[in-house]
């Protein structure tokens, strides 16, 4: 009889360490899984951050005789600017589509477009949430950006907030109703500067 017992206490123990294992190991992987995501939030934003900020400052270099700024809207602008170097202004144009930024699995991003010239725009698939401009003039004053700025000689400071959100799926779990869905987990990252182009003194 003793064996017995014996046998189901080690069979009870045996179980509990290996449910403890398995919960373990989930753990370890739900928690690799989000630094995962909030690594790739944040080289995303490094990098869309560093090309953006690029462009902003150079806004007006070697552009003589047509507007620094095309647009100069709270969600779009479009920059004038000898881009690459050939003596001829080029323009850049940002922008957030209308349509959800499905990659991400993030709720409410947008795909991101950057425009060159004549070009359709080179879409970033980055979880991008919102983008914001706001301008200001050589004293400091913000400048009305309804429906845009009525005179973008006088922008002399560009305010960029990006903000973005990614998810991740963990695993599928089972709802009460029996609906399956993803278990998600999301990463945000938020960058807000103010650019002052040279160019525009």
């Amino acid at each position: 009889m003793q064996t017995i017992l014996d046998l189901i206490f080690s069979a009870l123990i045996g179980g509990y360490i290996l449910l403890s294992v398995h919960s373990l190991n989930n753990n370890l992987a739900n928690a690799a899984s989000a630094k995962t995501v909030t690594t790739g939030v944040q080289e995303g934003m490094s990098a869309l951050t560093e090309i953006l900020e690029f462009d902003l400052r150079k806004a007006g270099y070697n552009n003589i005789g047509s507007p620094n700024f095309k647009l100069a809207e709270s969600s779009r602008v479009s920059i004038r600017a000898d881009f690459d170097n050939d003596g001829y202004p080029d323009s850049v144009t940002y922008y957030l589509g209308t349509s959800p930024d499905i990659v991400q699995r993030s709720s409410g991003s947008r795909v991101l477009y950057r425009s060159y010239n004549a070009d359709p725009g080179t879409a970033f698939q980055l979880g991008v949430t919102r983008l914001r401009f706001r301008y200001f003039d050589g004293s400091g004053l913000p400048l009305a950006t309804s429906p845009g700025v009525t005179d973008p000689s006088a922008i002399r400071n560009v305010l960029v907030r990006v903000d973005m959100r990614v998810g991740s799926t963990i695993e599928t779990k089972r709802l009460a109703d029996g609906t399956v869905v993803d278990d998600t987990t999301f990463s945000s990252a938020s960058w807000e500067k103010m650019i002052h182009p040279v160019n525009l003194r």
